[in-house]
């Protein structure tokens, strides 16, 4: 969980290696025209918060961004990073649910769902909008690949956070972990210790 600032920090920066250019500065001047993409918004965003120091600013453009385009994954992404800063919780969980609704297909899909399973320890309601959310994504077959991976692990990260040792092992069963495994056998380096189990 230490890695994870840094890590949003790097996917902010990452916008500006995204296209040719300066993309954040590029957003800056295109926010303030009508016309102006959820792209170049949330671009102006990350352009407050992370080269200006401005998360005020930084907010009212990823707000503007993900009512300009609701499915953009950046403006989503903008927008759990401002609810991380306020430690509004309950804000991140609905703006990475949102983002893997609107971009499951996008490189930040699996970010997003590694976000949220560390975000289902938090708390047992946390725990069940998350579990809630990627259960939804799942069932309607929206996930593929490394997302999917980590929203069943998130799911069943959910599961356990709630108690629901049951559902968690069943959930970690489809997830394709081991489900026991030998410490010490007649072949290995510890086969003279005895373990009752």
């Amino acid at each position: 969980m230490r890695g994870t600032p840094s890590l949003l920090l790097a996917l902010g920066l990452a916008l500006a290696c995204a296209s040719a250019g300066d993309p954040l500065a590029r957003g800056a001047r295109a926010a303030g025209a009508a016309d102006a993409s959820a792209h170049d918004l949330a671009a102006a965003g990350f352009e407050a918060l992370l080269l200006r120091g401005d998360p005020a600013l930084a907010e009212r453009r990823f707000t503007a961004a993900v009512r300009r385009d609701g499915d953009d994954p950046w403006a989503r992404l903008g927008a759990a990073v401002c609810a991380r800063r306020a430690l509004d919780d309950a804000g991140e969980v609905a703006a990475l649910l949102a983002l893997l609704q609107g971009a499951p297909d996008h490189a930040l899909a699996p970010v997003a769902a590694r976000r949220l399973g560390e975000l289902a320890g938090g708390s047992p309601p946390l725990a069940a909008a998350v579990e809630k959310g990627l259960g939804e994504a799942l069932a309607a077959g929206r996930l593929r690949g490394p997302a999917a991976l980590r929203a069943r692990a998130a799911r069943a990260g959910a599961a356990s956070a709630v108690g629901e040792a049951s559902r968690a092992a069943a959930l970690r069963a489809e997830l394709g972990t081991v489900p026991a495994f030998t410490v010490a056998g007649p072949f290995g380096a510890l086969a003279a210790l005895e373990l009752d189990v």
